[in-house]
């Protein structure tokens, strides 16, 4: 009799063996089958960002939010679309931030849903449409088709040289991840480097700041100034020359009619190095000048006449100082001869007395 309780005995503990080991076994496909949700923030924030996880599309809303809940963890496939661009506005996706496998800068990407809930950043940078018009200090418009060229830094150090007429691209926000680990979409500003007029920069250095907006348009001051320009004989001082010619700093030389008085206005001119010459009956040379401001130029001109006065007088220098020479010498000559006469007829006197 206690055999067979022995041996009736020992399936039941087997099956029993088997049940406790059965229920951690089943246990684990239950763990595996919980709800795991996907969160995405959309920076800068926007509305309507599409995403697909593993092909099941979800998008943001107007926080710039999106979320996604699947049954079961492990690693799914993440897709982002860029938002379609807006008038005088695109968009560049940049990065993913967060998540078990970090930073990533494709637009598709594995995730790990590893918890109940799993944060993503899904960055943009965005691109605006600006353009610029230029005006000097007296808020005189300037056309846009003497620019040369614009320069502009923006706050990272970046510099981007763009031409003057148009409208142009700008990078307007960037995404940066902030000392704390959240990500930001900073504004870009800029800064005017350089505006060339005539190959000469017309702007003090960073003195003027703009903030990229979509179909925006700056207005840039510039430095342009005017020569009021007169023109004299050299020796006489009475007006003289016909025609002004002006080289600007690109190396163009730009004719001007000089008027009655011998006078003409340059218009105006960007800041800068130019030089100055005179025609007329007579010499001249290339004057440089430093345009910094408004301001009258008074040129020396050599007519014919002052040449014909300056021969005469080197004429007369070298032919009168030989002629002179002589006559020094001649007098000199009788003053000595006056001089010994006058000894020997005192000699003479004083002879006679003793």
């Amino acid at each position: 009799m206690t055999r067979r309780r022995r041996a009736a005995a020992v399936p039941g503990v087997a099956l029993l063996l088997v049940g406790s080991l059965a229920v951690p076994a089943a246990a684990a496909p239950a763990r595996q089958l919980r709800a795991r949700t996907l969160v995405v923030q959309v920076a800068p924030a926007m509305a309507g960002v599409a995403f697909a996880l593993d092909g099941r599309g979800f998008a943001s809303d107007a926080r710039g939010l999106a979320s996604i809940t699947v049954t079961g963890g492990g690693s799914h496939r993440l897709s982002v679309r860029v938002p379609a661009p807006q008038p005088g506005l695109r968009f560049e996706f940049k990065r993913w931030l967060g998540g078990h496998g970090g930073d990533e800068f494709s637009r598709s990407r594995t995730v790990t849903l590893g918890g109940p809930v799993t944060r993503l950043v899904a960055g943009f940078d965005s691109a605006c449409q600006v353009r610029w018009s230029f005006a000097d200090e007296q808020d005189e418009s300037i056309p846009s088709d003497r620019v040369q060229s614009v320069t502009l830094k923006d706050d990272s150090g970046g510099r981007h040289r763009l031409p003057g007429e148009g409208f142009h691209w700008l990078p307007a926000r960037r995404v940066v991840r902030e000392n704390t680990g959240r990500a930001s979409a900073r504004p870009i500003a800029y800064s005017v480097e350089s505006v060339m007029v005539d190959g000469t920069n017309a702007v003090f250095r960073s003195q003027q700041r703009f903030q990229a907006a979509p179909r925006t348009k700056w207005t840039i001051s510039l430095r342009f100034y005017e020569m009021h320009i007169g023109v004299h004989d050299a020796l006489f001082g009475f007006p003289v020359g016909s025609v002004l010619q002006i080289r600007y700093p690109d190396g163009r030389v730009r004719r001007l009619d000089l008027d009655q008085r011998s006078r003409a206005r340059s218009g105006r001119l960007a800041r800068g190095d130019y030089q100055l010459k005179v025609q007329g009956p007579g010499i001249s040379w290339w004057v440089p000048v430093s345009l910094s401001r408004t301001q009258e130029v008074r040129l020396v001109f050599v007519s014919w006449l002052d040449l014909a006065v300056a021969a005469v007088a080197l004429l007369m220098v070298v032919v009168g100082l030989p002629l002179l020479g002589g006559r020094l010498r001649g007098r000199r000559r009788r003053a000595t001869a006056v001089a010994g006469t006058a000894a020997e007829q005192r000699d003479m006197l004083e002879q006679a007395g003793s």
